[in-house]
């Protein structure tokens, strides 16, 4: 009876740590890059991220430099195979911009961001067996 317990409890377990496992985030071939400047009085950037594949769910940051910031977004986003949502985060991580495109698709679409104390606004990417991954961030601090 207690080796019994024993492996209904590995077994248990076992599923626990796959569950937890899921959904993770898995990318390669990862390139990003990063611009930050002033025009006419206004701090703004771009970010450009490529990527060859990904599959997964999970947040990613962008350092603005700039702590308790609303910051306005453009973005662009395609993806050649698979898909791809982007959530762009603001106040109590509220979606304040959602982006999805299939293979072969290219959407757009403007929102914000709020930044923490560190400078830092984050994003949630969910990937769906994606190749050929691109996406183009626009911004302006507030």
């Amino acid at each position: 009876m207690a080796l019994r317990l024993c492996a209904v409890a590995v077994v248990v377990l076992l599923a626990l740590a796959v569950a937890g496992c899921e959904g993770a985030l898995t990318l390669t071939g990862e390139r990003t890059t990063q611009s930050q400047g002033e025009h006419l009085g206004n701090v703004g950037g771009e970010v450009d991220v490529r990527i060859g594949s990904a599959n997964g769910t999970g947040t990613r940051d962008i350092e603005f430099g700039y702590s308790d910031a609303v910051v306005e977004v453009e973005v662009t986003l395609q993806v050649q195979e698979g898909s791809v949502t982007l959530e762009f985060l603001g106040e109590d991580d509220q979606v304040t911009l959602t982006l999805e495109a299939r293979g072969g698709e290219e959407v757009s679409g403007t929102g914000t961001m709020v930044t923490d104390a560190f400078g830092e606004g984050e994003y949630r990417i969910t990937a769906n067996k994606a190749r050929g991954v691109a996406y183009h961030i626009s911004y302006w601090i507030r």
